[in-house]
């Protein structure tokens, strides 16, 4: 993923706010001028982080929604076994006692679904920006009594780049596409706002590849529906959602 070129300021509603100081270590400029952008702002109320890029669609990214979607899919009634990302990575088959890396963390939402099932989540993120954004999230949804904290590692870096020890059963890899392959798929205004803020994964077979000799069980990649298909002779099977597509790898060894 690229690094952002342009300066990118910081504009919050709180002084004491502990990842204030982090933001501004990492080089974001501090501003209490609504008219600049792009930008990072806190909203320590609704326990939010906004990334906006201009003044005439100043939410168009908007926030990840993290805490509000955790409380929403602890609800009893709320089950993920016959959705297709459930599938994708084998959810029926796995326990607690399997781990599960999350090469490209990005949002956060699909790291939620991974602790929703029970599994024990390592969650990547090589962006610094976006890597503390998620720290904010984690560390406000730890705050929640039913939150798994326990069962999730957030590391900044890639998967070659870490230290961890841990062999994942799954990987599951959803990368930062470029516009060509979600041209057809008409993807959400946000995340086409989150791509262009930040760039693109250029490099992403590469780590597909990576993870083919790491995982023990499977590796599960995430495309836009109509998006090709990557090292296809490895393909073991695809499952397919309205605009999604999770090409599963299955490894034999």
């Amino acid at each position: 993923m690229t690094n952002i070129k342009e300066t990118l300021y910081l504009f919050h509603d709180q002084d004491d706010n502990f990842f204030v100081g982090h933001f501004l270590k990492m080089g974001l400029v501090e501003t209490t001028d609504p008219n600049l952008f792009p930008r990072v702002r806190i909203d320590a109320g609704k326990k939010e982080v906004y990334f906006e890029s201009s003044a005439n669609r100043p939410k168009e990214i908007g926030g990840f929604g993290l805490v509000q979607l955790w409380k929403r899919i602890s609800r009893e009634n709320y089950s993920l076994k016959k959705e297709p990302f459930a599938k994708a990575i084998g959810a029926k088959q796995l326990s607690g006692d399997d781990i599960v890396f999350d090469m490209s963390c990005g949002t956060g939402k699909d790291t939620l679904f991974l602790l929703k099932m029970n599994l024990q989540v390592v969650a990547f993120e090589r962006n610094p920006v976006v890597h503390l954004l998620l720290s904010y999230y984690f560390y406000e949804l730890s705050k929640i009594e039913d939150f798994p904290q326990k069962n999730i590692e957030l590391i900044f870096g890639t998967l070659d780049a870490s230290s961890t020890t841990s062999r994942p059963t799954v990987i599951y890899f959803d990368p930062m596409y470029g516009k060509s392959a979600n041209a057809k798929s008409a993807p959400r205004k946000q995340m086409v706002g989150f791509r262009d803020f930040l760039g693109e994964d250029d490099d992403y077979v590469t780590f597909l590849e990576k993870a083919l000799n790491m995982a023990s069980r499977r590796v599960v990649l995430k495309k836009p529906l109509r998006g090709s298909l990557d090292l296809e002779d490895k393909i073991h099977h695809s499952i397919k959602g309205k605009s999604t597509r999770y090409d599963v790898y299955q490894i034999f060894s």
